[in-house]
């Protein structure tokens, strides 16, 4: 009887454990953290590959009916599915997470900080960076002086200041940089261009030697400024590379960070020759008259009471 009541204790001490790990490890349970589910997916990634690779693997479907191989295909669907699902939940959450702080009152530049290494661990294969072709906007930097290392730096000179910043990728390589500059006074907002040709390559920027062609590079080899007065190397134009690293992108939001230790984050533009027109004070209803200019007095009046904060306005 003993050693009957020794065995029962062992297959209930067993069993209990048991069940306290499988209610540990249930989903519905436990919240996955964004290091679980990069774990999860590289060691499911890792035991795929390991099975398709296995002579067993090979035997097993060979032998399998093609209705069997379809609920295999399908299943292995449905799992990524799950997984990008997960993924979508997460990131949509912090993305929610930094436009609150963004748009708030006071921003937080702290927590601000916090969200963006957060969807870093989201990021996804870029390959080579086709996501981000088309035209971005920017929403937020974190230091004011990041905005004049990124662009032309002409925001710098007295009585003006940056209204806006926009960067353009296309599929042929090529990239614009567009800058629209308020200058004090009854004048109209100015537009400043840099022109060149951008890569990227996977990896971060690391900004040392060994990571130099790594990250996104955009090469500046002209410029067009207010004047409309373009200078290229030939002319004067100091030919520069600025480099930067992708932290996040999906269709809709561009995280960078660069050297100066700045981070930038960028909106989708999906209308920038109307925004550059708003920008520009130019009357669209004239458009094929060659556009026009609003009223000075009303130019001045909007320099008095500026509408809205401006991305690089962190302090405020």
């Amino acid at each position: 009887q003993t050693a009957q009541g020794m065995r029962y204790l062992t297959v209930l001490t067993v069993a209990c454990v048991v069940a306290n790990a499988a209610a540990y490890l249930t989903p519905s349970l436990r919240v996955p953290s964004s290091q679980d589910l990069r774990l999860e997916t590289a060691n499911h990634k890792l035991a795929m590959n390991r099975w398709r690779n296995s002579p067993l693997a090979a035997r097993v479907m060979m032998n399998m009916s093609r209705k069997e191989k379809n609920k295999l295909k399908k299943a292995e669907r449905v799992e990524k599915q799950q997984q990008a699902a997960a993924v979508a939940q997460k990131t949509d959450a912090l993305l929610d997470a930094l436009f609150d702080q963004i748009e708030a009152t006071k921003r937080d530049l702290g927590q601000i900080t916090d969200v963006l290494n957060q969807l870093a661990e989201y990021k996804p294969e870029l390959g080579k960076g086709a996501i981000l072709q088309g035209d971005w906007k920017l929403a937020f930097v974190n230091k004011a002086d990041c905005i004049h290392d990124f662009g032309t730096g002409l925001g710098k000179l007295p009585g003006t200041a940056i209204l806006d910043m926009f960067i353009s990728f296309d599929a042929s390589g090529k990239v614009v940089l567009t800058e629209v500059c308020r200058v004090v006074g009854p004048f109209p907002n100015v537009k400043n261009e840099l022109m060149g040709e951008w890569t990227y390559a996977e990896g971060a920027v690391g900004f040392n030697k060994d990571a130099a062609e790594s990250g996104l590079r955009s090469t500046y080899n002209a410029m067009m400024d207010g004047r409309n007065k373009r200078t290229d190397a030939s002319t004067g134009f100091r030919v520069r590379t600025v480099a930067s690293d992708v932290k996040y992108v999906d269709q809709d939001v561009l995280v960078l960070f660069t050297a100066d230790g700045g981070e930038m984050v960028w909106e989708r533009e999906e209308n920038l020759t109307k925004e550059l027109g708003r920008l520009l004070r130019q009357d669209l209803t004239k458009e094929k008259e060659g556009g026009g200019v609003l009223d000075p007095v009303s130019a001045v009046a909007e320099i008095v009471s500026p509408s809205g904060r401006k991305p690089w306005e962190f302090w405020k």
